[in-house]
């Protein structure tokens, strides 16, 4: 049985801030993978691991700002 680990990491949060930089722009897996140098499944297992710790709003495509800036609080 495969186990899912859903533990932040820092490539995460990089992820997050590249979205909250898009702002109202469009974006897709790809092209953050692309602009990012990572992986499309990296991508996909950051984004995984983010709705996971209720990050994204319920349309997944934009990120609680509030959330993330209380990120900091926790290191």
């Amino acid at each position: 049985m495969i186990q899912i680990q859903y533990v932040m990491k820092p490539q995460d949060v990089v992820v997050l801030l590249k979205i909250v930089a898009l702002g109202t722009t469009p974006w897709a897996q790809t092209a953050l993978a692309e602009s990012l140098n990572l992986s499309q499944s990296e991508i996909s297992q950051s984004l995984a691991r983010s709705r996971y710790a209720g990050f994204p709003d319920g349309s997944g495509k934009k990120v609680m700002r509030l959330a993330l800036m209380n990120l900091k609080n926790e290191f």
